[in-house]
């Protein structure tokens, strides 16, 4: 009944998540000025698909097969032995999240109407895999089930044989039948899914507001991420059998094992890194149409557009793992490292993509004067000044409090490296030359969205500083009158209130900004003729 029960529950969830990411999806669509380019739109819906796989799949949080991967005190190990199907659900769960989430994405944007039959039968999922990625990610499949046939024959622990040295718990560890039995579960599930998912994407409605040239790209786009995400997927399971077979106290005899796993993971990061999807026409790569020259506005559109993805990329690597660790506690001088990193690494590419307008792309003779920003950046300015303010004078307020942390000159580090490194892009940003081949217009809307995207993490900057102070300040704001600190029992509001700014940080950070100066996109002539 218990088991039935778990079974249930875990159903429940699903649905209830794939309603949350079908809003999500739909809302990412809706989101944005009316005149938004349709692509535009579109590639924001599949980042976002994209992202959401990741975070639920465990490449961004929680690893597949962590949990029974790892050793676990005795006092739980007789009970491993009646538990097949929750641990076949909980690892089973996140594998089959990725899968949903690529399905929903294909069923979330406007549809053509009419005969679909002649159109689907015209399209063959193997005109849409990239040939080398394609190629790398069977080879990871394979290594992935070997990984797994290799752990049958490991033999289980037991807490009676487990060695008790000093004060260190004795560990158990299920048999190998029983771990490969739920990877291999799960993980042919996920391929199986994986490639009816490809016929999905490939064979799908075409969207009504995409060309037909924008809907193939997309299409690949889509096959692209799905390949990429199987990957990083492969090689957490491979991690996962080896860190079953070999856990750390196995010895030095494993390390050879251990490098190479690792050397594998590096190189499909960078493979993945490296087969990132292309989104322009694939005539524009058949060398008749030269690039925009330097110092038009598509391509400095290019050159903040690859600076922002840069930025986001090294963001998340430093702001997810946060992110999937609120539950336990916040605030440590680590953490806070990890999260000024990660907001000055944004800023930094920023910084260094208005760097290169300057040098390369700017009129060498234009006066550097700051123009008038426009009316709705000023009201983007407003709430910022507010949060940086807000968030200075929370600082000095808890460090009134008795019990105030004594270390505080870490947080105030950050908070000016933070206000610094934005003052200093929306500084560069407002005051370089003029781009030499676009139209004051065009130029104007540049700088306005650059200025406005700078705005937007700071303010999602100063309200993860808030939340750190004020995690980092419990037995100051909560004191038991026991002194148990620094996680006095009783503060579940303050970690409510340090969970939603934590959030909110998050949220605004990835707000779709657009150009507060510009009415309307600029036409392909005014380009040209410019």
């Amino acid at each position: 009944m218990a088991t039935t029960g778990s079974v249930a529950a875990t159903g429940v969830n699903l649905l209830i998540g794939a309603l949350l990411v079908y809003a999500v999806l739909r809302l990412t669509l809706r989101t944005g000025r009316s005149e938004t380019l349709p692509m535009r739109a579109a590639r924001r819906h599949a980042m976002v698909a994209a992202l959401l796989a990741l975070a639920v799949g465990g490449v961004l949080g929680s690893p597949p097969l962590h949990e029974l991967a790892t050793p676990w005190p005795s006092a739980s190990g007789a009970a491993r032995g009646a538990v097949f199907s929750r641990d076949l659900t909980d690892t089973l769960t996140p594998l089959l999240s990725i899968v949903g989430i690529y399905l929903i994405a294909q069923f979330t944007g406007p549809r053509c109407a009419g005969d679909h039959d002649a159109d689907r039968m015209a399209r063959h999922v193997r005109e849409y895999l990239p040939r080398y990625l394609t190629a790398s990610t069977g080879v990871l499949v394979l290594v992935g089930f070997a990984a797994i046939a290799l752990t049958v024959p490991v033999s289980p622990i037991d807490p009676q044989d487990a060695p008790v040295e000093g004060f260190a718990p004795s560990v158990s560890r299920v048999p190998g039948p029983y771990f490969a039995s739920i990877a291999g579960i799960s993980y042919t599930t996920l391929i199986v899914g994986v490639v009816l998912t490809l016929q999905v994407i490939v064979r799908r409605r075409p969207v009504s507001t995409l060309t037909e040239v924008e809907d193939i790209i997309m299409r690949g786009v889509f096959v692209n991420r799905l390949l990429r995400t199987t990957a990083l997927v492969t090689v957490l399971v491979v991690g996962a059998c080896l860190q079953f077979a070999a856990p750390p106290s196995a010895g030095p005899a494993w390390d050879p094992l251990r490098v190479g796993v690792g050397l594998l993971s590096v190189a499909t990061l960078l493979m993945v890194v490296a087969a990132r999807p292309r989104f322009e026409p694939p005539h524009l790569y058949d060398g008749d149409q030269p690039p925009a020259p330097a110092g038009s506005l598509p391509r400095a559109r290019s050159v903040v557009g690859s600076g922002q993805r840069i930025g986001y990329a090294v963001w998340c690597l430093g702001v997810v793992p946060l992110l999937f660790s609120l539950g336990m506690p916040l605030g440590g001088p680590l953490q806070l490292g990890m999260l000024t990193v990660a907001y000055l690494a944004f800023l930094g590419v920023q910084l260094w993509a208005e760097l290169i307008l300057l040098r390369n792309h700017g009129l060498p003779s234009d006066p550097r004067t700051a123009p008038r920003p426009p009316a709705l950046l000023l009201l983007i300015m407003v709430p910022a000044l507010a949060v940086v303010l807000g968030a200075a004078w929370l600082a000095l307020w808890v460090g009134t409090l008795p019990g105030a942390s004594t270390q505080p000159a870490l947080w105030w580090a950050s908070y000016g490296l933070l206000l610094s490194g934005s003052v200093a892009v929306l500084s560069l940003t407002l005051t370089r030359p003029r781009l030499r081949l676009a139209p004051e217009l065009g130029d104007r809307s540049l700088r306005a969205a650059v200025a406005a995207r700078t705005l937007v993490m700071t303010i999602s900057g100063m309200l993860a500083l808030a939340a750190f102070v004020l995690a980092g300040n419990r037995a100051a704001l909560v004191p038991d009158g026991a002194g148990v600190a620094p996680y006095p029992p009783g503060s579940g509001q303050l970690d409510t209130l340090v969970i939603a700014l934590f959030l909110a940080a998050v949220v605004v950070a990835v707000l779709p900004v657009r150009s507060p100066g510009a009415r309307r996109p600029v036409a392909p002539e005014q380009v040209s003729a410019s």
